[in-house]
Order: structure tokens, then sequence, then C-alpha cells
């Protein structure tokens, strides 16, 4: 008992003593700067009954020490420094620290919004939503025609309002955008992309190569958006169309990751993502059809996507065009990086056989997708074209070096725009001048056996446009 009376009558003090060891023996700038020395100044002057540092004198002057007796070399202070030095980390400065990396998590994207915006390459975006609008159409299209469905009124605009619709776009554009990404941080990384303050276009736009962009902003940004990916595929529609927004997102990694630096899978695999997003988005419309989600249904026997009709249908055709152009494109691509690829050890076509048979390679690749967006308008326009020729007198329009070979059969100027307008017809013209498009440039790039980049970067950006005609094609 005794003690522990003199124990405690020891310790009381103990707060008066600590703060004016710390008054003589901080400096002046460190006790300016303390945030408690004010409440010190006074408590230390009440009696012990009033003043707070006797009720818990541990608390108060663990708090007050952190700050004072920083600048002190006495042993009594260092003694009692280490003695509250748990304390005081654990009540001072937790919510300092937790607070301050909030504020820190919150505002290092700000600065850098539109270096990210800019990778995720936003040129692609209305590429991706016509290629949903288009699967979307085509799916329509097909519900139609399906003898166990009745005529329906117009539906393309309420399907493409439709919330399910609207999380299919979303994830398309987010494996788009992840992918983008995902490239340009691991070719950054690898010494693919190299620095150059004069290509600092859309194409050539890498922020981490050139210094602009930190590589935990962009990790932490594409985990992010990895994130959003996966929460909105869970509110796909169907089983295969979700699965496929989740393969997308999987294969977006893995080809930056392991498949790149493999010799053709390289080039299927993007062609692959880019031909699927059709289908992923006309097998969801045809979901959401079968649902009745915007006041349609069918009977139990359709509502698994009838892939039957399917492969012998305009989405078919798409696929294999839109697969053999985006695995011709890419092929140039790789053309114009073959440099940097070899430097960074990836065996592309052109790095691996060399730059003219990358060209064949290409040109061939184009060629089948000519044939695949020529095919089905072909065999729709080709009938109506021999019914115009039988039912009116003929007219014969002189065509240079063809004129004794070739004659258009119609009764006058005014037919001849009325068969342009038919639907088969004007399809048929759309695909032949977008498949031509890319068979000449493809052919250009051909006769320089590769040699010529600027050449073969000019049919990558042609290329878009006959993309958009050979889609319109198919509408």
């Amino acid at each position: 008992m005794t003690q522990l009376r003199y124990k405690t009558h020891h310790l009381r003090p103990m707060p008066r003593r600590i703060f004016l060891l710390a008054v003589f023996t901080a400096s002046d700038e460190s006790l300016h700067n303390m945030q408690l020395v004010d409440a010190f100044a006074r408590n230390s002057l009440r009696t012990k009954a009033a003043s707070p540092l006797w009720v818990d004198p541990y608390r108060t002057s663990g708090e007050f020490l952190h700050f004072a007796s920083v600048h002190s070399s006495s042993p009594r202070t260092s003694k009692a420094k280490l003695f509250y030095s748990e304390s005081t980390n654990n009540q001072v400065h937790t919510t300092t620290r937790q607070s301050s990396s909030s504020v820190d998590k919150d505002n290092e994207f700000q600065p850098h919004l539109r270096q990210l915006f800019l990778m995720m390459r936003p040129i692609n975006f209305p590429i991706v939503t016509l290629f949903h609008v288009l699967g979307v159409h085509l799916s329509v299209e097909l519900w139609k025609s399906t003898a166990i469905n009745p005529p329906t009124p117009p539906l393309l605009l309420p399907l493409l309002k439709h919330p399910s619709m609207l999380m299919v776009l979303l994830s398309l554009l987010l494996v788009t955008s992840t992918s983008m990404i995902t490239n340009d941080y691991y070719d950054a990384r690898n010494g693919v992309d190299i620095s150059s303050s004069e290509q600092r276009d859309a194409v050539h736009y890498h922020p981490l190569a050139q210094g602009l962009l930190s590589f935990s902003i962009t990790k932490t940004f594409d985990s992010y958006l990895y994130a959003i990916l996966l929460l909105s595929s869970a509110f796909v529609p169907g089983v295969l169309p979700r699965l496929m927004v989740i393969s997308g997102a999987i294969v977006t990694y893995l080809y930056t990751v392991h498949l790149k630096p493999k010799t053709w899978i390289k080039n299927w695999s993007c062609a692959a993502l880019v031909a699927i997003s059709p289908v992923t988005s006309g097998l969801a419309a045809w979901h959401v059809l079968c649902g009745g989600g915007i006041g349609t249904a069918c009977a139990a026997s359709s509502t698994a996507p009838p892939f039957r009709l399917l492969l012998r249908s305009p989405l078919a055709f798409l696929v294999v065009a839109l697969f053999a152009g985006i695995t011709s494109r890419e092929i140039l691509m790789d053309i114009t990086d073959c440099e940097s690829d070899a430097r960074a050890g990836i065996r592309t076509i052109p790095v691996k056989y060399g730059r003219d048979v990358a060209a064949k390679v290409a040109l061939g690749w184009s060629c089948l997708s000519s044939v695949a967006s020529c095919a089905l308008p072909l065999a729709q326009g080709l009938p109506l074209i021999k019914a115009g020729i039988g039912r009116e007198s003929t007219v014969a329009f002189s065509l240079g070096v063809f004129r004794d070979f070739i004659s258009v059969p119609l009764a006058s100027l005014k037919s001849l725009l009325t068969l342009l307008m038919t639907p088969a017809i004007r399809r048929l013209s759309l695909s032949v001048i977008g498949s031509t498009l890319l068979l000449y440039r493809a052919y250009s790039v051909f006769k320089t056996k590769g040699e010529d980049t600027e050449l073969a970067e000019l049919a990558i950006g042609s290329s878009l446009f006959s993309v958009l005609l050979v889609l319109a094609s198919f509408v």
C-alpha cells in the first residue's frame, strides 16, 4: 500500500515536470508549431483537482511529449519518450495518416485525367458502338424472319435503350479501353514504345514512354477499369454473352503478357476480339427479345439462340469479314512497328519472315475479307439485276474500253436510279466500294514489299473508312 501510494505520488507531478523540461530544452520554432502547447500552458497552472493533467496524465503528456521532446537530450525526457511513443503514434497520427491517404487517392488521378483518357484510345469508341448497333440490328432482323414470331413494330431503338443492352455496350467499351491501357503499360515497361516528342498524335500517343504519366497511376487506373468491367458484366443478359465479355477481358490481359510474342496468335487474338463484338451484342439482344424485356416474347422452343440460322445469317458473314479485315490491318501495323518489335523480342510476321512475306499475307487476308463482305450482297443483288434485264428494254452505256463487252440493260436513267436504291443493290455497292479500297491499299503495300512504312500507315488509316463501308453494307 505504501509502495502504491509512493508510485502514485511520484507519477502525479510528471506532466508538470515534463512540460517545464520541454519548455526549457525545446527550440522556439518547435514550440511555435505545436498544436497542444496552448492547452498545456493553461492546464499546467491550474490546481490538481481542476486540471485534466492530473486526471489522465499519460494521455495528455504523451501527446505533448511527442512534439516537445524531439529537440531534448535529457535522460528523463528520452525515457518518457520511449514510454509514451507507442500510445502517441496510435492516438495522434492514425487519423492524420488515414485522412491524408484518402485525400491522395481521390486526387492522384485529377492531374492526369487527360493522359489516362487518351490512353483509352477514344477514337475506337465510335467503331465499337457501330459494332454493337449492327449486332443488335442483325439480331432483330433474324428475330423478324423466324416463322415463330409474328410481325412486330420497330424494335431496334427500344432495344438499344434497354438497360441490359446499355450494360453490354459499356462492357464492350471497357474491354477495348482496358486492352489499350494494358498494352501501353507493358510496351512502355518492356521498351517497345520509345519516347518521342515528335509523335504525339492519337495513334502514337504513349504518355508512359514519353514520361507524362507514372506506372503506378496507370496500373491503379487500369485495375479500377477492370473492376468496373467485371461489375458491368454481371448485368449482361444471357449466359453466353456474359461469358464472351469475361473471356474478352481475360484475353486482353493474356494477349499483352503471354500471346503478344507469339507469331500469328497475336494477330488472330486481336481479330477475334473485334469480330465477336457484334456477336455478343446480337446474342444479348436475342436474349432480351426472348425474355419479353421490351414487350416481346416467344415460345420456349426458341429461347435458345438459333445457331443454324446464325450460320447462314448476315451476322456470320460479318464475323468472317471483320476477322479477316482486322487480321490484315494488324499485320500492316506489325510492318510499321517492325524495328521496335525486333528490339523488344516480339517475333511478329515481318520480324520472323520479313516484310515482303508480311505484305503478301496481309493482301491475302484482305482478299478473304472482300469475298466475305461481298458474297451475301452479291447473292441478293444478282436476281434483281437479272429481273431488271428481262423486264425492260436495253439502254447501252459506253464504259471506256469495255464498251464492246458491257452494256447496262435498263429502260432509262430513272430505272437505273430505282434499281440502285433497292436494299440489295445498295448493299452490294457499299460492299464492293469498301472491299475495293481495302484491296487497293493492301496491294500498294504489297508492291513495295512492305518497305514503305508511310504507305503502310496510309493503308492502316484508310482501312477504318473501308470498315465503315463494309458495315453499312450489312444494314
